[in-house]
């Protein structure tokens, strides 16, 4: 028997560790090395950035700092000993309420896990319902205090780069609603634009066979970069299926429509009678009123080759009386155009018009430009209402015809509103590439977007345009020469239509007299490119193609000048048709003649010129009389003044066009005059592109029946 003050024998004590001295391997709190923590880590920090990357590369601060926040709470997520020391130290912070302590070896065992699951779970709960019910305004607010904070410390983030390619006639208008959204998305920015836009032109027919072609080189010499927002003035210009023909580079090119303008007859405002009747008459009416305003009978139109304007009231003129103007959008439907003898005295009168005031055969703002040039107008003009209130406001009319402040109120225009008018609507449409990025087709969502919205109309508005569902106000007042309570039908013609009506147009147009002066001074024997051929051989070339192009009515001669001080040599006179007088096919003959010539001298430009349009004969509407000259450098050698070229080209009443090639520039103040009061032309371009800028040229001179073009 054991003594009560003998020492209990001693028990064994179970060692759950090993012994003392063996130190076990580090573990986290889940029982698992630090080492496969670190690697379930970093796995997990891959899998998160992975994830973000796959939708995209981040493209401004803000989605870095989310991305960079995403990896870091990936980092704390797992079960490892720093997710375990900050939920310690967020669980002393709490006081224990709502993060559970870590427990102690003592009350371990006994412990139940149920209030820790439930806590953990409410606060799961939490965190969804503040997500669902308060995460994008938190977001939201987070991403304003973010971008506010990096646009103070690092600047603005570089904008978009957004080409939009519109018509030369919509050029103001599109910088108008290019600029105003711009300035809007940088007030909605902390002043840094999202945007930065290049708007440029080009004529609609052109730039819809470059994107039908995928834009390709050509496209990108002559009219500019790949756009990624067409603006052509009408809906007529549709693509159809672009991915057919744009060997599947252009992948779609949705549509919508922004605005509309009517068609109107503009007249001088002082001609008009206090009560005249403004609307309810057609273009017949109208056209046949002309003379008793005092005006020129007939209307200065645009080149419906060139102007979207031209082209659609050539169509209104031609189809007026002829019925409701509704029939014209239908494709099963005779447009009913006018007679052909209607048709050549409409054709007349535009002639008439256009010489009389020395308008240029172009688009609506070159008439425009001329129109603010004159002393005292005196022609009608075929418009839209837009550009009635453009020239009413004194906005710049182009690239080459700066604002000028309003007119005074005698040389303002006023729109007459035919009953049976047709009206352009405008149109955006988005240029989806295949290459396209994602931030630059999200900039065109939103642009399209913006003009759609209150702020794009009220933009519209204020660019003299008509958006649907929109109050007609701001500059379509009296005091800019419209009416704002004019209905107009919204009426579209046909394909059909439109290609009577150009048809019916060529077959009406006066033949050419037209005489080119070609530069043989010593400049042009340099070489175009290196071991090229020389200046004068690719001229030669381009007066070749001219007389391919000529019609059977046509009339043409060519002259070469050198100097010093001699008049031009006269190689070939006058004379129509494709074959001279012996029977030799002018274009051979064009060519035997040019062989004769050395280039050498001066440049004796403005006696040529003088010499010209002195032999182009006394002027008359039956013809249209014109000089063109294509030279490569400024006058040399001439005895005849600045002064005295552009009064005789004014004397001449003749049409004097300059094609600059080489150092020569338009920009030479008697040069701009001569053509510009002429109702001319200068064109600037290389020798390259010679061949194409004398082609459209010859459209606009050569007459239609017979002629190719």
């Amino acid at each position: 028997m054991r003594s009560p003050f003998e020492d209990p024998p001693s028990q064994p004590v179970d060692e759950p560790f090993g012994p003392p001295d063996i130190e076990p391997p580090p573990r986290s709190s889940a029982g698992r090395s630090t080492r496969q923590d670190l690697t379930d880590t970093t796995l997990l920090v891959i899998a998160v950035v992975a994830g973000a990357l796959s939708n995209g590369w981040p493209e401004t601060r803000f989605q870095w700092m989310l991305l960079v926040l995403a990896a870091l709470l990936a980092a704390v997520a797992p079960h490892t000993p720093l997710r375990d020391y900050l939920r310690e130290r967020a669980g002393r912070g709490l006081r224990g309420r709502w993060l559970p302590r870590p427990p102690s070896p003592r009350r371990a065992a006994g412990r139940s896990p149920g209030p820790s699951r439930r806590r953990r779970w409410l606060l799961v709960a939490l965190a969804v319902l503040l997500a669902a019910g308060f995460g994008r305004s938190l977001v939201s607010a987070g991403s304003g205090a973010l971008e506010w904070t990096s646009v103070r410390l690092f600047g603005c983030d570089q904008p978009t780069e957004l080409a939009v390619l519109t018509t030369p006639e919509g050029l103001t208008t599109a910088r108008r609603l290019v600029d105003a959204y711009t300035m809007d998305s940088a007030r909605r920015h902390q002043g840094c634009p999202t945007v930065g836009a290049h708007v440029y032109a080009a004529p609609a027919d052109q730039a819809r066979e470059a994107l039908r072609g995928g834009w390709q080189g050509s496209a990108l010499r002559s009219i500019g970069p790949r756009p990624a927002v067409w603006l052509p003035g009408s809906s007529r210009y549709a693509l159809g299926d672009p991915a057919v023909s744009s060997n599947g580079l252009l992948v779609a090119a949705p549509r919508v429509s922004l605005a509309a303008t009517p068609l109107v007859l503009a007249v001088p405002s002082r001609t008009l009678p206090e009560n005249a009747q403004r609307t309810g008459l057609t273009w017949t009416d109208l056209l046949d009123g002309l003379p008793a305003l005092g005006l020129a009978p007939g209307v200065a139109r645009p080149d419906p080759l060139r102007s979207v304007t031209g082209e659609f009231a050539t169509v209104a003129m031609y189809a007026s009386a002829g019925g409701d103007p509704s029939r014209l959008a239908e494709p099963a439907v005779d447009p009913g155009l006018a007679p052909a003898s209607r048709i050549r005295e409409i054709e007349s009168g535009v002639a008439t018009a256009l010489d009389t005031g020395g308008y240029p055969i172009g688009d609506a703002l070159d008439l425009l430009c001329r129109q603010r040039g004159l002393d005292r107008p005196a022609a009608a003009l075929a418009l839209t209402e837009q550009q009635v209130v453009q020239y009413n406001s004194g906005e710049p009319l182009g690239d080459r015809c700066p604002g000028a402040g309003e007119p005074p109120p005698e040389r303002t225009l006023t729109a007459l509103y035919p009953s049976d008018t047709l009206h352009l609507d405008q149109p955006l449409i988005e240029l989806r590439w295949k290459d396209q990025s994602a931030r630059q087709a999200a900039q065109v969502t939103e642009l399209r977007s913006w003009l759609t919205a209150e702020p794009g109309k009220r933009a519209l508005t204020s660019a003299g345009l008509r958006p649907p569902n929109w109050p007609v106000s701001g500059p379509l007042s009296e005091r800019f020469g419209a009416r704002s309570d004019v209905v107009f039908p919204p009426v579209q013609p046909t394909d059909r239509v439109l290609s009577d009506a150009r048809t019916n147009w060529q077959a009406a147009q006066r033949p050419g007299r037209v005489l080119l002066l070609l530069d043989g001074s010593g400049s042009m024997r340099e070489p175009v490119g290196p071991a090229g051929p020389t200046r004068f051989d690719v001229a030669t070339r381009g007066v070749g193609r001219l007389s391919d192009r000529m019609g059977a009515r046509d009339e043409f001669g060519l002259w070469v000048f050198h100097g010093p001080g001699r008049t031009p040599q006269r190689l070939l006179p006058f004379a129509a048709g494709g074959v001279t007088a012996d029977g030799t096919p002018r274009r051979d003959a064009v060519a035997a003649a040019l062989r004769t010539v050395r280039p050498a001298g001066d440049t004796p430009l403005y006696r040529a010129i003088v010499d010209g349009v002195g032999a182009l004969g006394p002027a008359g509407p039956d013809r249209v009389r014109a000089v063109v000259v294509l030279t490569d450098g400024v006058d040399e050698g001439s005895d005849v003044t600045a002064e005295q070229l552009v009064a005789a080209g004014r004397a001449a009443a003749a049409r004097v066009f300059v094609v600059s090639v080489g150092e020569a520039r338009c920009s030479a103040p008697p040069i701009r005059q001569v053509t510009g009061s002429t109702g001319g032309a200068c064109y600037e371009t290389d020798f390259t592109s010679l061949a194409s800028r004398l082609d459209a040229l010859v459209d606009t001179l050569w007459s239609g029946g017979g002629g190719q073009r």
